[in-house]
Parts: C-alpha cells; sequence; structure tokens
C-alpha cells in the first residue's frame, strides 16, 4: 500500500508569548518578564510513523512590549518593543514533531537574532546575526478547538548576552473566536450572515455573534457598551450609520468583530451593485439580493450604470427584470443618467440585458464580458 500523506494547516491567530529572563550571579542577579501577543500558523504533515506528524511553521507575528532588564553589575537595558516574524526564524532549523495519540509536540525553534531587525543589539555589541535554539514541549491540540500551549527549558543568549538565561515559560493560545452579523430579522442574519445592511430610521436591525472554541465569561456591544453577558443577539433601531463591535472576553483572552448599519438619509444611500455576466451564449447579467440586506421601510428609487472599479461601462443601456422575494414583477429600462424605476423594493432577483444587443458571444480565446455595474439611488416608505 502507498503512503499518502495528511496535511492540516492550524493556525492560531491570537497567542500568548511569555518569557523569563535571569541574570547570571555575576552578573548580580535578577528576574525578569517578557509578554507579546501574535499569531502563528503551522502545517502539519502525517509522516510514515501512523502516530507522528512532522510540525513546519508556516507564519508567525509576535508583539512584544517593551520592557526592562535590571542587572546589578551591569545596569539597566532598555528593551523598546519589538516585532518577530518569520523572517527572523531559521525556517529550515525551525521543526516538530506532533504525536497524535497523546497530542503531545516536540519542537525545535531556531529564533534568529539580526542587528538588522532588532537596533538594541548594536548597542549590546551584537553586530553579526546569531542563532538561538529553543526546545520546546507540549500539546498542540488542533481537534479541541485547536489548543496549543509549550514550556521550554531554560537556554542561553549569544556572548555577549550570554550573563542572560531565558525560560520562554510558553506559547498558549486565545481560542476564542467571535463573528458578528446583521440583517433585518434574526433569521436572516443566522441565514445571510451579512456585514454590511441598509435600513430607515426606525428600522430594526438583529445583530447576532457566534463564538467557537471557547466560552466567554463576559460579552460588550459597543457603542453603547452594554454587556450582554449570556445572550446571542441584540435588536438595534440607530438613527445614523453605527458600526458595532461585539467583544468576548476570557481572563486574558479576548476577540471581537464588526458589522455596518447603514441608515438612509440625504447623501447616504447609494447603494452599488455588481451583476456577472450569466456565461456563454447568454445576454443576462443578473445578481441577487438577499431580503436581510434591507430594513422593511427601504425601497429604489432611481438606479443608474456605472463603471466597474473606474474600467469601461459594459453597455451604456439596459433592460432590467426584477422579481421580489414576495413575487412581485417590475422591469424597465436602465441608462447612465439616474432614471425613476417606480419606487419597489430591493431585495430579489435582478437580471438586465443590454438594450438592442441580442448575441453577447464572445470571439474564442477571450474570457467573456465583464460585470455589470449599477447605483441605486435608496429611499424610505
Amino acid at each position: 500500500m502507498n503512503y499518502q500523506p495528511l496535511g492540516i494547516v492550524a493556525r492560531f491567530p491570537s497567542m500568548r508569548a511569555h518569557a523569563t529572563i535571569q541574570a547570571s550571579p555575576e552578573a548580580g542577579n535578577g528576574r525578569f518578564e517578557l509578554d507579546g501577543n501574535g499569531m502563528m500558523v503551522f502545517s502539519l504533515q502525517s509522516t510514515k510513523e501512523p502516530d507522528e506528524m512532522s510540525v513546519e511553521l508556516l507564519d508567525v507575528r509576535i508583539e512584544f512590549k517593551q520592557t526592562k532588564i535590571e542587572a546589578a553589575n551591569f545596569g539597566t537595558f532598555e528593551i523598546p518593543a519589538f516585532t518577530i516574524t518569520k523572517s527572523d526564524f531559521d525556517l529550515h532549523q525551525t521543526h516538530g514533531t506532533l504525536y497524535r495519540s497523546n497530542k503531545q509536540v516536540k519542537l525545535q525553534l531556531a529564533v534568529r537574532l539580526d542587528p538588522a531587525h532588532f537596533p538594541i543589539l548594536r548597542k549590546l555589541g551584537i553586530y553579526r546575526p546569531e542563532t538561538v535554539i529553543a526546545t520546546e514541549s507540549g500539546i498542540l491540540d488542533w481537534e479541541a478547538g485547536r489548543h496549543f500551549e509549550t514550556h521550554a527549558e531554560p537556554f542561553k543568549l549569544p556572548s555577549p548576552l550570554d550573563f542572560l538565561t531565558v525560560s520562554p515559560g510558553q506559547f498558549d493560545v486565545c481560542t476564542l473566536e467571535v463573528k458578528l452579523y446583521a440583517g433585518s430579522t434574526c433569521e436572516y442574519a443566522e441565514k445571510e450572515r451579512l456585514k454590511e445592511v441598509w435600513i430607515c430610521p426606525g428600522d430594526d436591525v438583529c445583530l447576532i455573534w457566534l463564538i467557537d472554541h471557547g466560552s466567554p465569561t463576559k460579552i460588550t456591544l459597543d457603542p453603547s457598551g452594554i454587556d450582554v453577558t449570556g445572550s446571542t443577539h441584540e435588536i438595534v433601531n440607530p438613527m445614523d450609520t453605527t458600526e458595532y463591535t461585539v467583544t468576548v472576553e476570557s481572563g486574558d483572552c479576548k476577540a471581537d468583530d464588526q458589522v455596518t448599519v447603514r441608515v438612509i438619509k440625504e447623501g447616504e444611500n447609494i447603494l452599488h451593485i455588481t451583476a456577472p455576466w450569466s456565461g456563454w451564449g447568454s445576454c443576462i447579467w443578473k445578481c441577487d439580493l438577499p431580503e436581510a440586506l434591507f430594513g422593511e421601510s427601504v425601497i429604489a428609487v432611481e438606479m443608474r450604470t456605472v463603471l466597474c472599479d473606474g474600467g469601461m461601462s459594459v453597455f451604456p443601456q439596459w433592460g432590467y427584470e426584477h422579481t421580489t422575494p414576495d413575487g412581485e414583477h417590475y422591469s424597465g429600462n436602465v441608462y447612465e443618467e439616474w432614471t425613476d424605476i417606480i419606487d419597489q423594493p430591493v431585495a430579489g432577483e435582478w437580471k438586465f440585458s443590454p438594450s438592442g444587443v441580442d448575441d453577447c458571444t464572445k470571439l474564442p480565446g477571450t474570457t467573456g464580458w465583464e460585470s455589470g455595474c449599477f447605483d441605486f439611488r435608496l429611499s424610505c416608505k
């Protein structure tokens, strides 16, 4: 039987890194902490040993806070805030093994201390890149909330920093994740999962939040700052366009997400849509606008065809057919100037056909027609 490798990418977007720095007795002792927050991405690949998976570092970004190291016989070292990325690792020497049976992981992290990236090193007498090896062991379980936690044995930094010993206590992962969605009803919000909706002043909007990989002890909804712990949704009806943020917390672990509720007012009522071409042999450009996108009082009053992303307008004149979710039918023409389209709902299926064009087939070897773009001027009933 041929060996078939299994590959998994484990992403840890909310990670805490902590290191303890110890000065030697000759330096006057002293114990100091170094803390950072960031993310890591690992590639897990199966091997010919059924219980073992190789671990490779794909990406990393950890932002460390400013700190001071005070050693009685050497004075005070001020270490400004700094960030390490994958360019600060020797990826050829950074690798590990995950044992699937017990989720234990052993990692060798080869960190490159490059004075070009860390100017503080030049002040301390290090002018060439130095690589230090930290051997970590712990748990890596991507199935149970993508849990990751490691502990390391102490190691010494290179000369002239060899009077300092580092023990990187651990990397641990904030497993909390939250997604915030909006919709004209809670049912629509959960189904369509929109990040933006349009309403008239007084219309209700349901905001729902979905939480993964953790049980938060506190949930806050801004800009009002209200505590919504224990709930999964909130009904809002802002009078002005508002960006809402939900923040979930558990201990030092925090995650947040945003949605925008756009309130229709003069000068804030233009909805831009893109209608892709339906394909070969078709003269129809089509898009569907979900009912969740609009409050119950929103209507469309005018429309025009516009350029897509600064490119050329596909055609200057179109015919349209609009079928609402309730089965109502509307039709008419659209031009480059604002066109009255008779007050009608906005949600539903929109089909556009270029006026006076019967054959939309492109020549062989081309990719087809570009999308058509249109603006709606929205208003309230």
